[in-house]
């Protein structure tokens, strides 16, 4: 056997790669996240879908601008306002939603009112009453969540805050001018209670913090910034609050005594973010108008754009809501109506492929030889003659210059301890050393083009 025979993988265009010869690269593979892709021919409706919840029996729950959506993980059954069912939804638009202490399902939309789910019953509805200031301030409901002491609050549009407290009774919490111990404005986007009593009140004006005592304390972002906080989230000693300025971190203890959160700076800028979930990993995604943002235990950040012509690829670029489920997947609700999800094993493969709108990615077509490199990259050869290098930590892929005289498939490529480059193709063998030129040898066999012939 010649000295130059290197145990590289032979594949053929029929057949998927073997990579079973590779030894562990010392780097981490570029994560390429492949999502799951739901729309109306699996039984959503068409139409914009705002967020998700898990309830205590594993049920998905999505809220939409055309019904709210149970999926038991075959089936997606939609809930509509049915005229001939007075306790069905009030209205198709269901933009809040939470799964209380006890596993019940609350919703809230656009011009619904506060509902609680009750099975074989429907919804049950408490609804503004004008002059009345035991109703909701409002119809209009975009949040919604639940204090330890078991009371649902409610954000309203321009209704400011309601409380249901665990008997039924309502109360209201409104912005009243000139009270700076009043809201910050009435029109409530987020909310987010934590174990020790206090609510978090995102707001059109900027946030608030309800204490368990009653008290409301405004908290001022950087240099006396206004923002429109659309979410928050968080556990443990710290929040986040995705505004319209950006990501600001929130310390519980800090914030109550005055402190400013602080701005978490996100690369690529030109987009608005919606809301943000950590993977249970040290991670973080964010969902954005221009496609999902992703930071890793080690701060590095990452763009995923939508790709909705890519099987695989993220389906829509306005990503509005972020579920982590009780796995560890990720559901993201978009502007579209289509619903992805991501698994919690994303990171075990990494594909990479040819992207249209990407002259850097790979090239079209079948590839029909690869080989380790000595550099811990990957040597590829396709069915028309093209060879190159892909760097599995970046996507980085370099075009090599081709000896073939026409555009034949590669048989096999290998490239030695000395940096030598070797490649088999129509029955012909060549040699590249480092910065020369390809040159043609005679071996000591007659090769075969397509015969199998491995490097």
């Amino acid at each position: 056997m010649l000295a130059w025979a290197l145990a590289c993988a032979q594949v053929s265009a029929a057949s998927a790669p073997d990579v079973s010869a590779f030894a562990a690269p010392p780097r981490t593979l570029l994560p390429i996240p492949q999502f799951r892709d739901y729309d109306r021919r699996d039984g959503m409706p068409d139409a914009g879908t705002y967020m998700a919840v898990q309830d205590h029996a594993g049920f998905i729950w999505i809220g939409t601008r055309d019904g709210l959506v149970r999926y038991d993980g075959v089936h997606f059954k939609v809930f509509r306002h049915d005229t001939s069912d007075a306790h069905s939804l009030p209205g198709n638009d269901i933009s809040a939603l939470l799964v209380d202490a006890r596993g019940g399902l609350w919703a809230g939309g656009e011009g619904t009112g506060l509902l609680h789910y009750i099975p074989g019953y429907g919804f049950q509805r408490w609804v503004h009453k004008p002059g009345d200031a035991h109703s909701l301030g409002a119809n209009d409901v975009f949040a919604l969540a639940q204090t330890p002491d078991g009371a649902i609050w409610v954000g309203t549009y321009a209704g400011g805050l309601a409380r249901l407290g665990p008997r039924g009774h309502i109360t209201q919490v409104r912005h009243h001018q000139g009270d700076a111990s009043s809201l910050v404005s009435d029109v409530v986007f987020s909310l987010h209670a934590t174990p020790d009593g206090n609510l978090w009140i995102g707001t059109l004006a900027g946030l608030d913090v309800r204490r368990a005592d009653g008290r409301i304390q405004h908290v001022h972002f950087p240099d006396g910034q206004r923002a429109v906080v659309l979410s928050i989230a968080g556990q443990g000693a710290s929040l986040r609050a995705v505004t319209t300025r950006g990501l600001y971190l929130i310390e519980h203890a800090a914030a109550t005594d005055g402190a400013a959160p602080q701005a978490l700076p996100v690369p690529g800028g030109g987009g608005v973010c919606y809301s943000s979930v950590t993977d249970g990993e040290g991670g973080l995604w964010l969902a954005c108008n221009n496609g999902l943002r992703y930071r890793d235990a080690a701060g590095r950040w990452s763009l995923f754009p939508p790709q909705p012509q890519l099987r695989g690829g993220l389906p829509e670029g306005r990503i509005i809501g972020l579920l982590r489920d009780r796995e560890g997947g990720l559901w993201l609700s978009s502007n579209s109506g289509r619903l992805a999800y991501l698994p919690p094993d994303w990171r075990a493969f990494s594909l990479f492929r040819h992207l249209p709108d990407d002259p850097r990615s790979l090239p079209f077509g079948a590839f029909t030889a690869l080989c380790k490199g000595a550099d811990h990259s990957v040597l590829l050869g396709n069915a028309r003659g093209w060879i190159g290098r892909l760097d599995p930590a970046t996507g980085a892929v370099r075009n090599l210059p081709s000896p073939l005289p026409r555009p034949i498939r590669v048989d096999a490529l290998a490239e030695d301890a000395r940096g030598r480059l070797w490649l088999s193709a129509g029955g012909d063998l060549y040699v590249r050393r480092r910065a020369s030129r390809w040159r043609k040898l005679s071996p000591p066999w007659p090769l075969t083009a397509g015969s199998g012939i491995a490097l």
